[in-house]
């Protein structure tokens, strides 16, 4: 082996290296600016008027399922109107609604996978037709 040989090799597979990571960081900054977007959107709805949504559909809801699943398609009837695209829509729905349908399905002593509660929000996006 000669030793020019394989310097050439470890400098090509230093700029093929560097050449990917660079690469990857340029790819990784449209899903760091889609999440981010996400979080402000969670953020700005569990803060602000979201808690007040959770706590008016637990106080009408009264330990009853039917009655929180019923407002939560209510809910989901208002924010599908919303502009929302269907993403935004279940994240919203879902850090709204999900977490509380599931709380409440425990205290009312039904067995509710909390995969079950999202797939609610998901799938009531969706207008029937």
């Amino acid at each position: 082996m000669k030793v020019g040989s394989i310097r050439t090799g470890l400098i090509k597979s230093a700029h093929e290296l560097i050449a990917s990571m660079i690469s990857g960081a340029r790819n990784m900054i449209t899903i760091g600016v889609a999440v981010a977007a996400a979080g402000i959107i969670v953020g700005s709805v569990t803060m602000g008027s979201g808690q007040l949504i959770v706590d008016a559909v637990d106080h009408f809801a009264n330990n009853s399922i039917i009655i929180i699943l019923l407002l939560s398609a209510v809910a989901l009837a208002h924010s599908r109107y919303g502009g929302y695209q269907t993403t935004a829509t279940y994240i919203v729905m879902a850090s709204l609604t999900a977490g509380i349908i599931t709380q409440l399905a425990g205290d009312s002593g039904i067995v509710l996978p909390v995969l079950s509660a999202h797939l609610f929000c998901l799938l009531l996006r969706y207008p029937c037709r």
